[in-house]
């Protein structure tokens, strides 16, 4: 089983080398995914002086914007992609913030029969409102995929190619953050799935999110007011049934049992773990080893730390 480690921001103390140490895999070269990182990308001076050892940046972003510099149509076709799945994302949040409110009400009230049925139910309908949501959204892309022949691009499937050479003499793949849609975009767009499968990788902050089935969006308390956790799109889906949230003791108040409870049963049964500054997580396939400052969050509305989840 290709080895999966998970880290927080990777900013002020820097975990990866650690993490690349035990990884038992080492006959190939290190590679770099900093996509989210936009027009930084490749900026990768500080990585390969923490590693003391050379890492090639593969240009996820720099490349596919180029091809898209050179090909309107393909850029036209792109943004009416994300122009339509901005407005299922919006249709969305407008059904999902009403269904959050009330629920929050119901867990902050006294428990008894009758409350505890409704509780139940609003979690069902939120649920069911997700699944809805990201069913809409795999209809979308596929639907947009054969309408413009994203796939089957000449340009699109020349950089695939690319890239699976690229990855040949790949031992381990290092996944940093940024900006999570640009990631997840480039990577599904331009990057072989299988290949990915195979790989060792350690990802932090949005390269984490980025790998999971389901990419949350959430912060409890944003500039503009109250937030509402949302399922913003699916992941690469290469780790199964662990929900990643970086930065989450600054994002959401965890603190608040309710709130707590709220998102860990909603994604139920998939594991809701942090990963804020320290944190690691290792996954096997099926268990979950937290270490450091990872932690979990707990149906009861606790956040629980410990070994395995």
């Amino acid at each position: 089983m290709a080895a999966r480690i998970f880290l927080g921001p990777q900013n002020r103390k820097p975990m990866i080398k650690e993490a690349l140490a035990s990884v038992a895999r080492r006959t190939g070269r290190l590679r770099s995914i900093t996509a989210g990182w936009e027009e930084r990308e490749g900026e990768c001076e500080e990585l390969i002086e923490h590693l003391g050892e050379p890492v090639d940046d593969l240009g996820l972003f720099q490349k596919g914007e180029a091809l898209l510099a050179e090909d309107r149509d393909l850029a036209e076709s792109l943004r009416v992609r994300r122009d339509r799945l901005h407005r299922l994302r919006q249709l969305y949040q407008v059904r999902l913030a009403p269904m959050l409110a009330a629920a929050r009400d119901l867990f902050s009230r006294p428990a008894d029969e009758d409350v505890l049925l409704a509780r139940e139910n609003a979690l069902k309908a939120i649920a069911a409102l997700d699944a809805h949501h990201q069913q809409r959204l795999r209809l979308a892309r596929t639907e947009l995929n054969e309408s413009h022949g994203f796939t089957k691009h000449a340009g699109v499937r020349a950089l695939r190619e690319h890239f699976i050479e690229e990855l040949e003499d790949c031992s381990v793949l290092l996944l940093a953050g940024g900006h999570v849609r640009l990631l997840t975009e480039w990577m599904r767009l331009l990057m072989p799935a299988p290949r990915l499968r195979e790989l060792d990788i350690i990802a932090w902050s949005a390269g984490a999110m980025a790998l999971s089935e389901r990419v949350i969006l959430f912060h409890d308390s944003p500039p503009q007011g109250a937030g509402d956790p949302e399922l913003f799109s699916e992941g690469l889906g290469t780790v199964s049934s662990l929900v990643l949230l970086p930065h989450a003791g600054r994002r959401l108040q965890l603190e608040d049992p309710v709130r707590v409870a709220l998102l860990a049963r909603r994604l139920a049964p998939a594991t809701c773990v942090t990963l804020d500054e320290d944190a690691r997580v290792d996954w096997n396939g099926g268990d979950i080893l937290l270490k450091g400052a990872a932690r979990r969050l707990d149906a009861g509305g606790q956040v629980l730390t410990g070994e395995a989840a």
